[in-house]
């Protein structure tokens, strides 16, 4: 999973969202499972490409598997929702 968080948050930081949501998918077909950092870079994604949709599915979906949002967290998805 380090790895997928590495990818994942250099998509961000290049803005490449697609990419970012395509190594996510990737995760479910190797059996990896997302945490906290990782939902935390697709929201970051999200939010920089205006996927406030995409943002919020994240979102519930952090919160159904158990994971707890912190500030990072809240923090992008103000900031897509203010887009």
């Amino acid at each position: 999973m380090v790895t997928y968080d590495a990818l994942i948050s250099a998509c961000v930081t290049n803005d490449g969202s697609e990419k970012a949501l395509e190594l996510f998918a990737e995760t479910g077909r190797n059996d990896v499972n997302p945490k906290m950092n990782t939902y935390n870079a697709l929201i970051r994604a999200c939010e920089k490409s205006g996927m406030v949709e995409k943002a919020l599915e994240l979102f519930a979906e952090m919160r159904r598997i158990g994971l707890r949002p912190n500030m990072i967290t809240y923090n992008a998805l103000i900031r897509a929702c203010e887009k």
